[in-house]
């Protein structure tokens, strides 16, 4: 109850009943029955286990009885991280290098959307076209960071509402070389199109989306 009271009221654990341990390794030994959360998300256990330690704790009439040892290891530089390429705070510094060009496809690009729609197409066929490209999941855009190590690779950070609740989820969308990107009018996109996306902005994304909440792209409306 001091724990709890110190969280709710000083948003950090009471220092005086709770000890700090620093190091590389840590084993937990735990009953079964208890479950167990990383970052957030719950851990099934059967998705850890053997087929025989599965059986085994089927059979079992009592979880409580059933010892389940977790390890956690850190591993320097196994986590990659993916900035916004927009993002100019003071977390990090960034040279005029890295900065994002304004290259002449850039300017080539922009000019393109000021171009008029054609008036030779009927509304009928615009409207067909346009529920076409609203075919998918609409995300609102967090930030958009670019995959160094893959080329014309993002990853682009958002949220999207759940279709049975309503619930506004967070996702993440992943963009390679093999996703088709296009633009409201129908036209082809391209992946600078996609890194000067700006938060709050609204894309439509068709692609499996995984357990991690993540969607490898196969189309892409920007």
């Amino acid at each position: 109850m001091q724990q709890i009271t110190s969280l709710l009221v000083r948003r950090r654990p009471d220092n005086q009943h709770t000890q700090f341990f620093r190091g590389a390794h840590l084993s937990i030994c735990i009953p079964a029955s208890i479950g167990l959360q990383l970052d957030g998300s719950a851990v099934n256990l059967k998705d850890y286990l053997s087929k025989s330690d599965r059986e085994a704790l089927q059979c079992a009439q009592d979880a409580e009885h059933v010892l389940v040892t977790y390890r956690f290891d850190a591993l320097p530089g196994v986590l990659h991280v993916a900035i916004p390429s927009t993002y100019d705070g003071p977390l990090f510094e960034r040279s005029q290098q890295e900065k994002i060009p304004q290259t002449s496809e850039l300017r080539h690009s922009a000019g393109a959307d000021e171009k008029q729609p054609d008036t030779s197409s009927s509304s009928e066929q615009q409207s067909q076209e346009q529920s076409e490209l609203d075919r998918g999941r609409k995300v609102t855009v967090v930030g958009v960071a670019t995959r160094s190590e893959k080329k014309c690779a993002c990853i682009v950070a958002g949220t999207t509402s759940k279709s049975s609740t309503g619930e506004i989820m967070p996702v993440a969308i992943s963009i390679d070389e093999y996703t088709e990107l296009l633009k409201r009018t129908g036209e082809a996109a391209a992946a600078c199109d996609v890194q000067r996306l700006q938060e709050g902005a609204e894309i439509v994304v068709e692609g499996k989306k995984s357990k991690r909440e993540v969607i490898h792209a196969t189309r892409v409306v920007v």
